[in-house]
Order: C-alpha cells, then structure tokens, then sequence
C-alpha cells in the first residue's frame, strides 16, 4: 500500500531505508516523511543479506523474548555500523538495552509518528560523525544533557563556573576532594529528593517540571548507594516521561559518559544501567556542597 506521504519536489530522497520486521506501514510513512526512500523491505530473516542502504530501520515488538537476544545480534551484525532505528515494545526494553547504547542506534518504545521521523531525520544526519546522539542534533535534549554534564564536569575538574567569580562567596563550592572527604551520604535523602521532585505533579499537574536527564542521575545515585540494579525499564519509569523520550535521554547520557552498562551475571543477554565513576564522584561533591551551604538538593 503507498504512503500517505509523497515525495516533494524533484531532489532525490535524501536516504534510502531498509525496513524490516512486522507491521511497517507507519515505519514506511516516516521514512518518507524524513526526507527518505524505502529501498526495501524485508523479513526479520533476511538480515543477513541486507542490501545496500543508508539506514536500517527494524520493527521488532513481535518478535517473542525467546528470540529476542538473536534477533537483537542479527540486527547489529547486519548493520555493520549503518544506523539503526529500532522499536520495541515495553517488555522488550531490557533486554533491547544492549542495542541502545550502542551510538549507531536509536530505540524507540511506542513511538507517535514524529517520533520516528525525528529518529530517522537524527540517525541519517549523524552518521558522518558516527553518532546518532551527537549534541546539536536534538537542540532541547543536546542543551539540557550538556548543562547537567557541563556542571558535573566542572565539579570533577575543579575549574569555576564562567561568570560566577565575582559571585564565587555566595555560589562557590570546594574543590570535590575536600567536600567529599568525610562526606557520607545516605540513600534515604536522595530518595526523599526524588520524592519531593514527584509531589510537584500532584499539586501543579503532570509534564511541567519534566527534568528527565536529573531524575534518572539521582535514580541510578540512590540505586548505587542501595546495592541495587537498575535495569532499562525501571530507568524509563524513574525518567517520569514516555518510553521513547527516556530512551533518547538514556542515549545522551550515554554519550556523555555520565551512564554505563553492567552486564548481568545471571542472564548474559541483559544489561543493567548505572553512574559512570566519574559520575558518581560529581554526585558526591554536589550533594556535599548542597550540605554544606545549606541549600536543599532539587
């Protein structure tokens, strides 16, 4: 059945895209709509032989967890590096988080359409720099990711913030080394933080106050200090925004080194997400500046 979307104007596609899994009507759509081509498309078992394409775009929320984990490496085997755009449903999502943190791919999770042509657009622009997630491709997430890693950074680094010299009394804070020395932190409080940053809704509605990159940092925190293992799912849920959203922010922090992946020991074909060393060290010397200046963590 043909698009509901035309090609305009009389420049060539700018991509061409290998489709391939269940239902691919909307997939076919979005390419389109994306500025692309649907050069093919295929079965999930034809992979092996893929032709030649630009991006390879998969279809994957049929597939059964018992095939999964074959089909995810059949999928990665078979792009080679080409970016991918893969969907999922929500139970596939721990076990798909192999696949999304890989910088070729983008995992979408009940995606709306725009969802996928922004994926698409993203993927096909990117892969000159090897990077899906490259910062400036997405200017809302690339903007708010780079303040939080900017920050967390500078705390590792110990370098002052531009501009805040003639502020440094007020808003200046020790050098990590010397906050964190005799700094315990208890996973409690930073619940409770996590908490707080939940009633808001309650009171002001849902959506205004979506901070998704710092409610998965503190969520991943609290989880470290626990003993506990996050899995992709539980991130997305932690995010308080829809599966797809959370996925991308995920990727991002990725990118940004702040998140790594722990394989789980019980299962090979899963993964586990937690705070890069890096990260967890800025954590501790921004929760020990909020201590000692009196100011209350957010």
């Amino acid at each position: 059945m043909a698009s509901e979307f035309e090609w305009a104007g009389t420049a060539a596609p700018r991509f061409r895209a290998v489709l391939a899994g269940g239902a691919l009507g909307e997939a076919a759509d979005a390419v389109v709509a994306a500025g692309g081509h649907v050069a093919d498309r295929i079965d999930l078992s034809r992979l092996d032989d893929l032709p030649a394409a630009d991006l390879l775009v998969v279809e994957l929320e049929s597939v059964d967890e018992a095939a999964l984990a074959d089909v995810l490496a059949l999928v990665e085997r078979a792009a080679d590096g080409m970016p991918v755009v893969a969907t999922v449903s929500l139970e596939q999502l721990d076990l798909s988080g192999v696949l999304l943190l890989n910088s070729h791919a983008q995992l979408l999770c009940r995606p709306a359409l725009a969802d996928r042509v922004a994926a698409m657009v993203v993927a096909t622009r990117a892969s000159a720099t090897g990077s899906v997630r490259e910062p400036g491709r997405e200017p809302e997430l690339a903007a708010e990711v780079g303040r939080i890693a900017e920050v967390l950074a500078r705390l590792i680094r110990r370098d002052p913030i531009p501009g805040a010299a003639e502020r440094r009394q007020t808003f200046g804070a020790e050098p990590p080394s010397e906050l964190t020395a005799d700094f315990q932190v208890d996973a409690g409080v930073v619940r409770n933080t996590i908490r707080a940053r939940r009633m808001r809704d309650a009171f002001f509605g849902e959506g205004l106050f979506a901070d998704p990159a710092w409610d998965m940092l503190l969520d991943l925190f609290a989880a470290g200090l626990e003993g506990a293992q996050v899995s992709v799912s539980s991130l997305c849920i932690a995010a308080a925004v829809p599966p797809t959203t959370a996925l991308r922010w995920i990727g991002l922090l990725s990118d940004r080194h702040l998140i790594e992946r722990v394989p789980d020991p019980a299962d090979r074909r899963r993964a586990f997400l937690a705070l890069s060393p890096a990260a967890e060290a800025a954590m501790r010397g921004y929760l020990a500046a909020t201590r000692r200046t009196g100011i209350a963590a957010a």
